[in-house]
């Protein structure tokens, strides 16, 4: 949705530094002088591990609804906290992000799932309210269907995007699942492998399962798929047993006070699934 009239610009490194997104972005290496640039404060924030927006953050919104992933999808990637008013500010801006284009919105979540933990991402994106504007079959999972969906697709690990692409579906049925990828403009062999891969999901493996059903199962999977197949019913078992002995909670938005010695900002946004700190690759 952004038409501008004109593009200005600018010599003036200051101005030009205004103009980004968030204060983790807004810094630049003076070569000559061999200093840096820092208006915005953005080396404070990264020694604080903190996602703050430079300057007014419904103004920085609204100048481009995306802005509301890219600080999502940072808060995933580099597992920072994000400052109170830019949380709030996202809230209100949804109306900027609905008027993104699907493919921008997709880039930034294949972005989040390529994360050590998307969960975070995730959650954080249901909980503003993100993932409702462009993945309603996501957002309207029970509390129990959206946590084992983000478990597995943590289990996946960083390795495997298209086990990733198949948990993000795994608890849809397959056509709302094929709509969803096709919806999303994937490649015909994405939407192919992670719907193959949740098709598979009817087969609940069972230590008893004699040679017969083992040999139906790996020809249903096919030879190239049998390895990527087992490892995606696996992280169906392991992440349903690990929510049968340990139910869902709705993760606590909770205040994370700032280190000493920095600036004075109280309190902080941070947000995690209850596996955050279980859960390994």
């Amino acid at each position: 949705a952004r038409r501008p009239d004109s593009v200005c610009f600018t010599p003036d490194i200051h101005e030009d530094l205004k103009r980004r997104d968030f204060t983790i972005n807004a810094m630049a290496l003076d070569l000559g002088k061999r200093c840096l640039l820092d208006p915005h404060r953005g080396r404070s924030d990264l020694v604080r591990r903190l996602i703050r927006t430079v300057g007014p953050a419904s103004d920085r919104f609204n100048e481009d609804g995306l802005r509301i992933m890219r600080g999502l999808r940072f808060a995933a990637q580099l597992g920072f906290p994000l400052e109170k008013s830019t949380w709030e500010a996202m809230g209100l801006r949804l109306d900027r992000l609905a008027q993104v284009s699907i493919e921008r919105f997709r880039d930034e979540v294949t972005k989040t799932l390529e994360s050590r933990l998307p969960s975070r991402g995730l959650y954080l994106m249901r909980e503003r309210g993100a993932l409702g504007l462009f993945i309603p079959e996501l957002a309207s999972l029970s509390p129990a269907g959206f946590a084992q969906t983000c478990l597995m697709v943590d289990l996946a690990g960083t390795g495997n995007p298209g086990l990733r692409v198949a948990a993000l579906t795994s608890q849809l049925s397959i056509p709302t699942a094929r709509d969803l990828l096709i919806r999303f403009r994937l490649s015909t062999f994405q939407v192919n492998q992670a719907v193959h891969l949740v098709s598979l999901l009817e087969h609940d493996y069972d230590p008893a399962w004699t040679d017969g059903q083992l040999r139906r199962f790996a020809s249903k999977a096919g030879r190239s798929m049998v390895d990527l197949a087992v490892l995606f019913l696996n992280h169906r078992t392991v992440a349903r047993d690990w929510l049968a002995y340990n139910p869902p909670e709705v993760p606590a938005l909770v205040p994370v006070p700032v280190p000493d010695g920095l600036d004075n900002l109280d309190t902080a946004l941070d947000f995690q699934p209850a596996w955050h700190s279980t859960v390994t690759e």
